[in-house]
Parts: C-alpha cells; structure tokens; sequence
C-alpha cells in the first residue's frame, strides 16, 4: 500500500544553476581615478554628510556623518553586458562612522545605465564606527539584481541587500528600521550569495529583498535574518523581530522566490528578550510557487544550562509576518504557495522552526539526511492539494526531529458569515507521515491535525451553518521502514459544523474524516515509547433561536492497523 502511495508525492530535485557571463569593464577617466578605487562608480551624495578617500588603488574609505546617509552610484562600466563587477576581488571598501555616531545607516543606490544588468560584489566590505568596532548598517540596491561572488567578504553591523527600490526612503531607530520597497524598474533582478561567501552581521541584521533570492554562502547575523522574495513590501524591524508585509498585487513572479543551499546562522540568544530569528517569506502574485530549502539553518545553541532558546526559524509561502503583533500570520489569498525541504541535499535546522503554506509543505529524506535540532510545527491552509504537510524518509536516510513535531492540514472557517449567503463549509487537508525503503523518521511527540470548521451564520431566515468534514492521515512504513516517535502520537482528523447564531434552520453538519496507522510487512514499524490517541468525530454546530441542530454524520473511528 505505501510502495504504491508514496512515489506520487515525490519532488524532482531542481539543481541551482547560477550563469556567470563574462565580465566586460570600462573603466571611466573621471577626477577620481575610477581604477584606483574599490568601487568601480563615481558616488554622489544624495543626503547626510559623507566624505570620500578613494587616492590608494584597491581601497577606499566612506566616512559616514550623519546618522542616515544616501549615495548614488553610477557604475564605469557603462558600455559592456552581462554583470558589472563593481567591487573586484582583492578590492576593500570601509564605511567609517564619524566620530559622535554611535551608529549609522547607509544607503547605496547603485543605478547603471542598462538598469537590467546586475552588479557584482567580489571584494570586502566593512563598517567600522569611531575608534575602530565593527559597527553600523550598509544598504546596497540595484535594479538589476546583487550577486555576492564566491571570494566576497561582508563585515558590518547590519546589512540589506535589494533589488526593490526604496521609493519613501527609510527611517532608523536605535532597535531596528522602518522601511517600504517597490519596483522602479521594469523588472527586477535576483539576490544571489554564491557559496564561498561570507557575510558576517556583528550587532544587529542581514535582510535579502528581491523577487528570487539564492542563498548558498555562509550568512552569520548575531541578530536576526529576513529572506523576502516579493516585488514589493514593507518592512519593520524592532528589537530583532520583524513585521513583513507585503501587499496581494506585490508578490514575486518567480517559480522559487527563495532558495536555500548554504548556512545561515549565529550566536545564540544572550537573554530571553535578545530576540534571534530567521524569516523566509516568499509570496507568489499570480503563478504556483514553492520554496525549496536545504544546507543549514538555525542557531548555535544556548550554554548548558540557560533558560532561553536558541532563536527561531519562520518560514512562509503565501502569507505575510507580523511577529511584532504576536501573529505570524496575516494570510494571503491562495493556495499556490508551497515549501519543500530537502530536495537541495542535505538540511539541518537548528533552532525551533514554524512554518506555513496556502499550498503543500513537503520534508523529503530521501535524498540525503534531515534534521531538525527543536521543535518542528508545520501547517497547510490548503484542503485541495493531494497533499498539505508531508514527512518522509526512503532509500536508507533519516529524518530526525529532536522536539515536538506538530503537524497540521486544517481549516478553520469559524466566525460569522455575511447575511446574504449560507456559511462556508470547511474541509480538512490531508496529512502523510511515510517511512520506506529502509528510511527513518523520528520524532519526540507527535501531533497531527487534519480538522475542519464550519463558519457559523448570524444570518437568520433559511440559512444555516457551514459543513466541517475532517481530513485524512497516513501514518505508513513499508520496505523496511521504520517509523520512531519518543513521546506519545496523538491524530485527529474532526469535522465540526458551524454554529447558526440567529436564525430559523440549523446547525452545520460534522463529519469525521480517517486515521490510518499502518505497518505493511513485518521489516517496518511504527513504534512508540507513549501513548496513541486518534479521532475522527463528526461534531454538528449548535444553535439559538427557534432552530434545530444538524445531525452529526457518524463518528468514524478507525482502529490502528499493524502486523
């Protein structure tokens, strides 16, 4: 039964393909010597006090004097194609603080005249505030996209890279910014990180924005990191906390918006209120889109014996974030948006992660291992996909997930319904749990949900409320499978009817959905050090007024199977 199910849920593995075209450069005769320089463009301050030392050749230093200052670029490459090396290898930028800045902000708008060509960054960039810390935060757009070359060095403070422009400008505060991105450009390009380089945020953030964004470098951000694949968003970044939205007509046309190949990471939090995280949000504007995630994620963890965790990864497709609000979510419409983990090799995550999907959430060991170092929750607000969350091991790899793993394929449509028509009806997704092929899963807990939730109607008059028909779990090992849960499972797949509020009919009808556990040849299991709890019951919603209550659909119950 598993040998036959599992096969069609299989991704295909998409190879990263980053296209480095030959390098033309035109080297300008300004005042300035353009080939003595690290930067290959000719600056002009756009607002704040910056001074420029660009006589040695290969370096330069910026001295930054005011607290927010904008610099305009434009590149001397301004005849070739393809990408613009505009910081070659071996070439060192510094961006100074004066000396009564305890902190700056600066913004680099690099501009060419084919506003389609990407630049690169191959040498170093550093910050430095007075009496020589690293310290304060470097912005780079360009139109055309940003590409992080393999031999690249970034040391700063904080550090934004987009290929959105920022229109309204930006304001800072001493805990993070306030900023809103759209495109100027026709079309904009990618943020690419190539692996070999190295991006180190000391004190505070590393934020991507761009409509596709490839990260296979080393990020390192004592801080918090943003990966946002839109065309348009606005950002705000309080306390290491971010609040990312972006609005239905700004998402990305990209089939991807985010691939993760290398490490992004850091130290681990100091406090409970030092709050590190890592977001990943991709929402797609009007085609499917899935998130593809490998290398490794997370924080160092905490010292032995600290009461606070080591950070949090929150990872999107679809929805906005809102994580100053308490919420994670702000959902978008759609079900097109859809995360896959592994299919990039290898993946190790090392702090707590959330994520969630209009669309399917698929975790796939079966090309190399996976492991997940906390808590792993998961959830699809998708009841139409062949699958909403999916975790599974085949051809002798591991899946491993140190905490609580809580997964869940439901929908939820409780609240009132408008007057002029019956309350929606609500069905849950489905859930697979599949182990084969001599593959391991193992997990602490495990919490399935796949319910459903009438919307209820304050309607009155012949309406009524809204259906809730519970989903569908597998829990499947088969060909020497072997499923490990250390803890106890619990799964529920319940409809439950919506509530008639104020008016003259009834409740919405419940019915149960299946829970299947099943063990196919006497080479798997499915075992457990704890308890197994699984419903499937059909709850009908109740009532006020004259009406009368629905008749729930038979509670159905299955026993667990094994042999």
């Amino acid at each position: 039964m598993a040998n036959a199910l599992y096969p069609a849920y299989r991704l295909k593995r998409h190879k990263l393909l980053v296209s480095c075209a030959t390098l033309a450069i035109t080297v300008a005769l300004t005042p300035q010597r353009a080939w003595a320089q690290a930067f290959q463009g000719t600056p002009t301050t756009a607002s704040g006090t910056v001074s420029y030392a660009r006589a040695t050749p290969g370096t330069e230093t910026i001295t930054v004097g005011s607290s927010t200052a904008t610099v305009n670029w434009a590149p001397s490459d301004t005849q070739g194609t393809g990408n613009i090396n505009f910081l070659p290898v071996g070439n060192t930028a510094t961006y100074q603080g004066g000396e009564a800045l305890t902190n700056f902000t600066i913004l680099n708008r690099i501009v060419p005249t084919d506003a389609t060509r990407a630049i690169q960054l191959n040498g170093s960039v550093l910050s430095k505030l007075a009496g020589g810390a690293t310290g304060g935060n470097v912005w780079f757009y360009s139109p055309g996209g940003i590409l992080i070359g393999s031999q690249a060095v970034i040391d700063v403070g904080g550090l934004l890279l987009s290929s959105i422009d920022l229109p309204s400008g930006f304001t800072t505060s001493t805990s993070g910014f306030i900023a809103s991105f759209s495109k100027s450009a026709p079309s904009a390009g990618s943020i690419k990180i190539l692996s070999g380089a190295q991006i180190n945020a000391r004190n505070s953030y590393v934020a991507m924005i761009a409509p596709r964004i490839e990260q296979g470098g080393n990020v390192q951000v004592n801080g918090s990191a943003a990966y946002v694949a839109a065309e348009a968003v606005s950002m705000t970044l309080n306390q290491g906390l971010f609040d990312i939205e972006v609005p239905v007509d700004g998402g990305t046309p990209d089939s991807n918006g985010i691939v993760h190949t290398g490490t992004t990471g850091g130290a681990a939090n100091a406090s409970a209120s030092d709050h590190h995280s890592i977001y990943m949000v991709a929402v797609p504007k009007n085609q499917a889109l899935t998130i593809f995630l490998g290398g490794s994620v997370g924080f160092a963890p905490a010292a032995t014996g600290a009461s606070v965790r080591n950070g949090q990864i929150v990872l999107s497709a679809g929805s906005s974030l809102n994580d100053l609000g308490g919420s994670h979510v702000a959902n978008q419409t759609g079900t097109n948006a859809s995360i896959t983990i592994g299919s990039q090799g290898a993946a190790t995550f090392a702090s707590d992660v959330f994520g969630l999907a209009n669309g399917s959430i698929l975790v796939h060991a079966t090309a190399d291992n996976i492991s997940f170092a906390g808590d792993l929750t998961l959830q699809s607000k998708s009841s139409t996909a062949p699958i909403g969350v999916a975790l599974a091991a085949d051809n002798g790899h591991t899946l491993t997930i140190n905490g609580t793993s809580n997964i869940a394929a439901t929908l939820d449509r409780r609240g009132p319904a408008a007057t002029a028509s019956d309350s929606a009806d609500a069905t849950g997704g489905n859930v697979l749990i599949v182990s084969n092929s001599g593959g391991t899963i193992t997990t602490g807990n495990l919490v399935i949900d796949a319910g459903a939730y009438g919307q209820d109607n304050a309607g009155g008059g012949d309406k009524s409320g809204g259906d809730g028909t519970g989903g569908q779990i597998d829990v499947l090992a088969s060909g020497g499978g072997r499923i490990q849960i250390n803890g106890n499972l619990e799964a529920h797949a319940n409809g439950i009817g919506g509530n008639m509020l104020d008016g003259g009919t009834h409740g919405g009808k419940g019915q149960g959905g299946t829970v299947v556990l099943f063990a196919e040849d006497a080479t798997s299991s499915i075992t457990t050090t704890g308890s197994i709890l699984a419903t499937a019951s059909g709850f009908g919603g109740s009532y006020s007024g004259a009406a009368s209550p629905t008749t729930a659909h038979p509670v159905h119950q299955p026993s667990p199977r094994s042999r």
